[in-house]
């Protein structure tokens, strides 16, 4: 079955998951508020997943590139497909561990919603697929995070989307960066539960 996400993309449903959050949305938003984006910028979206956070990019920016990286297969083969659906060739998609993989590469622009629900606290999920993309230490979100700001361009961005119960573990990361934090209230009468971290250089 196909849908449309956020009025902008068209997605294949994937069988046994729920359709996905708002998450890529306020992410891809609050980049496209806060960063001077320019033609022929190559950005990186880390744990593409089904492709969504880097076709949305790819929609915003068509003079770019985006690539998306992710560890499980069946995903990219989904990302892949939404690329031709929507028509968008200024994204590709790779097989990557980010936790082991010696990259050197470096991009403009980075974005990444990190799968970290605090595995060493007892997470753990009846679905594989949960326990791959939600279940990480904090030794390795901190070498996540790492990776990631090693992998900013001059004068890059590195952007990431988390669940506000985990601030106070992000912040002890960021502290050796130069970074912005902006909690998502979706209502004025409850706290938010989610926040957008902006990393810059110096």
């Amino acid at each position: 079955m196909i849908y449309e996400y956020n009025h902008v993309i068209q997605l294949q449903s994937i069988e046994g998951l729920p359709r996905p959050s708002e998450d890529p949305k306020w992410l891809v938003e609050y980049f496209k508020d806060n960063t001077k984006v320019k033609d022929g910028s190559i950005l990186l979206d880390i744990g593409c997943g089904n492709g969504i956070i880097s076709l949305l990019l790819a929609k915003a920016y068509p003079k770019c590139h985006i690539h998306g990286i992710d560890i499980q297969e069946n995903l990219l083969k989904q990302a892949k497909s939404n690329a031709k659906l929507n028509k968008l060739n200024n994204c590709t998609f790779e097989r990557v561990d980010i936790l082991k993989a010696d990259l050197i590469e470096q991009y403009d622009h980075v974005l990444t919603n990190p799968p970290y629900h605090r595995i060493d606290k007892g997470f753990i999920s009846t679905s594989n697929h949960k326990n791959v993309a939600h279940g990480m230490c904090l030794d390795d979100m901190q070498k996540w995070l790492e990776t990631a700001q090693n992998l900013m361009a001059k004068n890059g961005t590195l952007t990431f989307i988390h669940h506000m119960q985990h601030l106070d573990d992000f912040k002890t990361l960021l502290k050796p960066y130069n970074h912005h934090i902006q909690p998502i209230k979706t209502n004025p009468n409850k706290p938010a539960k989610r926040v957008l971290v902006h990393v810059f250089s110096a």
